[in-house]
This record gives structure tokens, C-alpha cells and sequence, in this order.
């Protein structure tokens, strides 16, 4: 399961997140490191370049699939952008712990969706089965 967390003012496309500043704020925490040309707006976790975190052209900082290690540094970095930390469907995180606890409590309910699928899915297949073992049956069975 893929998931996006974004650092963000409030007005998120009102009021981007300026690429100046997002630059100062990279590149003052030790713990990333830039990735590609100098004025690329792409930095990665140092200790785990899988880990990346880019400004987008509508001033949203986002990330996919981030480590608790990653979420701590964005909320270091929103709070010298004097942005937030927001989910993908933009509610906003109180802190890292917030963001521990719903990220734990939606992949348990996306958990159990997709429980649920596989056996309605299993269900589906059996019926299917079984329908084609009748006719096999009925067929074998009329006079030929």
C-alpha cells in the first residue's frame, strides 16, 4: 500500500510552499541529503536514500510511503516553514505520534478490505466452479 504525507501551508495551492525557503530548510538538516543537481528540490534521508521528499511545481513538499524517521524531519521542517504536515486526503497531523496512530489504524482497515475482497473473490471462483461442474455432470448425464 502506497500513501502520500505532505508539509503544506494552510491555503496548500493559495499559498505554496515558496522554493527558496524549502531549499534553506533542506538544506539545513543534517539528516538529508540532496539528490541530483544542486538546485533540484529533491532531498532523501541520509541514512536511507529510498526516503525522498521533493517540492512539487504546486508548492506541496510531499513524500510517499514515509518512515517514522522521515515524518520526525518533516515536522522539523514544517515548523521552519511555518507550514503543517497533512495526510493525502489533507487532514492535518498534530505531531509524529498522530501520524503513527492513524497511519497504524488505516493500514488495519485496509487490511481487513482487503480480507474481505480476497474472499468474496474465493466465494466467486467456488460458485463458478461449481456451476461448471453441474454441467459437466448434467451434460454426462442426458442421453446421448
Amino acid at each position: 500500500m502506497s500513501f502520500h504525507v505532505y508539509i503544506a501551508h494552510a491555503g496548500f495551492k493559495d499559498s505554496p510552499v515558496d522554493r527558496e525557503q524549502w531549499l534553506a530548510a533542506a538544506r539545513g538538516r543534517p539528516e538529508l541529503v540532496a539528490l541530483g543537481k544542486p538546485e533540484a528540490a529533491c532531498f532523501a534521508l541520509a541514512s536511507d536514500s529510498a526516503q525522498r521528499l521533493s517540492l512539487d511545481p504546486h508548492g506541496l513538499v510531499h513524500t510517499q510511503n514515509p518512515s517514522r524517521e522521515l515524518v520526525v524531519v518533516m515536522f522539523e521542517l514544517a515548523e521552519v516553514l511555518g507550514a503543517g504536515v497533512y495526510s493525502e486526503k489533507l487532514k492535518r497531523y498534530s505531531s509524529p505520534q498522530d501520524w503513527e496512530a492513524r497511519t497504524r489504524s488505516h493500514r488495519a482497515q485496509h487490511q481487513r478490505h482487503r480480507a474481505q475482497l480476497q474472499r468474496v473473490r474465493r466465494r466467486t471462483q467456488l460458485l463458478w466452479a461449481a456451476m461448471a461442474l453441474g454441467v459437466v455432470v448434467v451434460c454426462w448425464l442426458l442421453p446421448g
